[in-house]
C-alpha cells in the first residue's frame, strides 16, 4: 500500500495502480540449457531414494517415445508430469528442494555460453526477466535465482503439510500454460507487463512468441518451425544466435531511447 500517511497529512492512504513494465521471457529445456534439466532432477531424486522408481522408470519411457516419434509433444509433457508427481507422493518438501539445490550444481555448468549474458544484458536494459519452464519448479527456482531472473514458474506438484500428495497442482508447458504464468507472476508482483522479448524451442512457447514485439525460435521443433515461418519469428541455431541477440538487444535499446526522448519533448 502506497500513499499518503493518514498521519499529519490528513489524507487517506491510496493504492498505487499496477506498473506497466518491459518483460522478457525465457525458456529453459533446450534453449538457455542444452537439454531437460527436469529430467536431470528427476535422476537425482531416484539416486537420493526420494522418488518411487516405478513412476521414474515410465518417464524415461515416455521420453524416448517421445523421441522416437510415438507421441507429440503435449501427450509427452502431460503424461511426464503425472509421472513426476506420483513420483514423489509422501517426500518431504524440503528433502526434494535441497535434492533441487545440489541437481542444478551439478548441471548449471552445461548452460548454453549467451545464457548468463542474456540474462545480463536484458536486466542492463531494465527489462524483467521470467523464467518460465516446464520442468519441475523447484529446480527451475533455484536456476532463476542463480541466473538472477526475479520471476520464475516451473510445474508445481501439489504438497500438504509439508509433504506431496502426488497431484500436480500447475502445468505451464502446455497449451496456453506459459502465458498463464507471465499473467500470475505479473499479478503478484504488481506489473501490467508489455513483452518486448521471447525465446523458446517448442510449440508451447507459441502463446508467448503471439505476445512478444521480438520472439526468438531457437533450434525449434518442428511445429514451432512452422509457425515462426508463418508468422515472421526470428529462428536461430547456437552459431548464429549471438549476432541475432546483439541485433534485437540493440533494436530494443533504440526503441528505449525514443520513448524516452517523447516522454521528455515538451
Amino acid at each position: 500500500m502506497i500513499g499518503w500517511s493518514p498521519v499529519g497529512y490528513g489524507r487517506a492512504a491510496v493504492t498505487m495502480p499496477p506498473r506497466l513494465s518491459q518483460v522478457a521471457v525465457l525458456d529453459m529445456d533446450g534453449t538457455l540449457f542444452p537439454g531437460v534439466v527436469g529430467l536431470a532432477l528427476v535422476s537425482c531424486l531416484a539416486a537420493q531414494g526420494l522418488a518411487d522408481p516405478g513412476p521414474v522408470e515410465d518417464i524415461g519411457r515416455v521420453a524416448r517415445r517421445y523421441e522416437d516419434g510415438e507421441l507429440d509433444l503435449v501427450s509427452a509433457t502431460t503424461a511426464v508430469y503425472e509421472r513426476y508427481a506420483s513420483s514423489l507422493a509422501g517426500q518431504a518438501q524440503h528433502q526434494v528442494q535441497q535434492a533441487a539445490r545440489e541437481c542444478w550444481t551439478g548441471v548449471s555448468g552445461r548452460l548454453f555460453p549467451f545464457s548468463r549474458r542474456l540474462v545480463a544484458d536484458l536486466a542492463d536494459l531494465g527489462i524483467r526477466s521470467m523464467l518460465i519452464s516446464g520442468s519441475p519448479d523447484e529446480v527451475i527456482q533455484v536456476a532463476a535465482q542463480d541466473l538472477r531472473i526475479p520471476y520464475a514458474r516451473g510445474a508445481i506438484a501439489e504438497t500438504d503439510a509439508g509433504r506431496y500428495t502426488g497431484e500436480l497442482a500447475s502445468m505451464p508447458a502446455v497449451r496456453d500454460g506459459k502465458s498463464a504464468a507471465v499473467a500470475e507472476l505479473a499479478r503478484g508482483a504488481g506489473l501490467v507487463p508489455r513483452c518486448v522479448f521471447a525465446i523458446g524451442n517448442s510449440i508451447n512457447d507459441a502463446g508467448v512468441f503471439a505476445l512478444s514485439v521480438h520472439s526468438v525460435a531457437f533450434e525449434p521443433d518442428r511445429e514451432l518451425t512452422a509457425l515462426a515461418e508463418g508468422n515472421g519469428w526470428l529462428i536461430a541455431d547456437r552459431i548464429c544466435l549471438p549476432t541475432l541477440l546483439t541485433t534485437v538487444l540493440s533494436s530494443l535499446r533504440a526503441q528505449q531511447q525514443v520513448g524516452h526522448r517523447r516522454r521528455h519533448t515538451w
